[in-house]
C-alpha cells in the first residue's frame, strides 16, 4: 500500500509539472499583436523648386516578412514573403494630415521583424504597385511631357520589430528629375510665341523597381508627346530658375525617369516645338541618379554651344560638369 501511494504521488505530480509545462509552451506560441503608428510624409524640398510633390496625394503601403519564420507546426515561412492580410487597407488606418503628411495605423505582431514599404503617388500617375512581386512598374514613358503627376515617392522600412513605439518615415523620390533651363527664353516669349516640350533618350531606360532592395531592372523607351513647358502659368516666379552664378534660367523642360542608387550616364535629345519650328537639342553622357536633379543649363533659342550640366540634391551633395556642344 505504501509503494502504491508512493507511484500514485509520483505520478500526480509528473502530471501537474507536464501540465505546467505543456501550458508554458502554449502562452509562449501566443503571438501579441500591437498597433504600430507611422508618420508618412514626403519631404519638405519637394515643395521648394521645380517638380513641388504636393500632387503625390495618395498613400498606398505593402507589408513583407523580414526574416524566415518557423512556425510551431514546423512550417517554414521564408524572408520577403509578401502579407497580404496585414498589407489589407481594411485592416489598417490611413489619415491625410495634409501638406504631404499621413498617419497610418498597422497591427502587426509584436517582436517580428517585417519590411513595410510605403508608396505616394497622384492621381492617374502611371504606375502600377505590385505588392506581390514587391515591385513598382512604370507602366510607360508616353503621353504629356512636362507632368508632375508623374512625381512620386517611396520607403521601404527593413527589418522593423513591431513595437508601440510610433515611427518617423521620410518618403523620397525614386525617380531622376531631368530639367532643361534656358537663359533666353524672353526671345520666345517677347515675340508672343507659346513653346511646347519633351525629351528622348537613344537608349532604354529601367521601368521597375525592387520596393526591397531598391534595385531598378527592365527596359523602356522614353516616347512623350510635346506638352507645353513645365510652370507655365504667367508668374514670373514659377518660370525662373534659383539664380545660378548669376544667372536666371526659365525652366523649359521637366521630366522623370527611374533611377537607380548611383549616377547612370544617358544620351538625351530635348525637342522645343515654337511657332511651327522644331528645335532639336542633343547632350550626350548626361549623368542622372535616384532622388536627384540633373539641370542643364545654357542658351538654347539664340545660341547653342555650351551648356552646363548641375547634378542637384534631393537631398545630398551637388555635382556640376560643363559640357560643350
Amino acid at each position: 500500500m505504501r509503494n502504491f501511494l508512493r507511484y500514485f504521488t509520483l505520478t500526480v505530480a509528473f502530471a501537474a509539472l507536464f501540465s505546467c509545462s505543456k501550458e508554458d509552451m502554449q502562452q509562449s506560441d501566443v503571438q501579441e499583436s500591437v498597433q504600430v503608428r507611422f508618420a508618412v510624409q514626403v519631404p519638405g524640398e519637394a515643395t521648394k523648386a521645380i517638380g513641388k510633390g504636393v500632387l503625390a496625394n495618395n498613400l498606398d503601403f505593402a507589408v513583407y516578412r523580414s526574416e524566415a519564420y518557423t512556425a510551431p507546426d514546423g512550417t517554414i515561412y521564408p524572408a520577403g514573403e509578401f502579407l497580404k492580410g496585414m498589407s489589407d487597407p481594411s485592416n489598417a488606418t490611413v489619415t491625410p494630415k495634409g501638406n504631404g503628411e499621413w498617419e497610418v495605423v498597422l497591427t502587426l505582431v509584436k517582436n517580428l521583424k517585417y519590411d513595410v514599404v510605403f508608396w505616394a503617388y497622384a492621381n492617374n500617375a502611371p504606375y502600377t504597385f505590385n505588392k506581390a512581386q514587391a515591385k513598382i512598374v512604370v507602366d510607360n514613358y508616353t503621353g504629356a511631357a512636362n507632368d508632375d503627376a508623374r512625381d512620386a515617392f517611396y520607403k521601404c522600412c527593413p527589418g522593423y520589430m513591431a513595437t508601440d513605439e510610433p515611427v518617423d518615415v521620410d518618403l523620397t523620390r525614386p525617380f531622376a528629375q531631368i530639367n532643361w533651363g534656358a537663359d533666353d527664353y524672353s526671345y520666345i516669349t517677347d515675340l508672343g510665341i507659346s513653346m511646347t516640350s519633351k525629351i528622348s533618350a537613344s537608349v532604354t531606360v529601367p521601368n521597375t523597381l525592387n520596393v526591397l532592395d531598391g534595385t531598378v531592372g527592365g527596359e523602356a523607351v522614353i516616347n512623350f508627346d510635346l506638352a507645353p513647358i513645365p510652370f507655365d502659368s504667367g508668374d514670373a516666379n514659377d518660370k525662373v530658375l534659383v539664380n545660378y552664378k548669376g544667372v536666371d534660367y526659365t525652366w523649359v523642360s521637366m521630366n522623370y525617369i527611374l533611377a537607380g542608387a548611383d549616377n547612370t550616364l544617358s544620351n538625351l535629345r530635348a525637342m522645343f516645338n515654337y511657332n511651327g519650328y522644331d528645335l532639336n537639342v542633343d547632350i550626350t553622357n548626361i549623368p542622372y541618379r535616384r532622388n536627384f536633379k540633373t539641370n542643364i543649363l545654357g542658351s538654347l533659342f539664340t545660341e547653342s554651344s555650351k551648356f552646363e550640366v548641375v547634378i542637384v540634391p534631393g537631398f545630398d551633395g551637388e555635382i556640376p560638369k560643363e559640357f560643350n556642344n
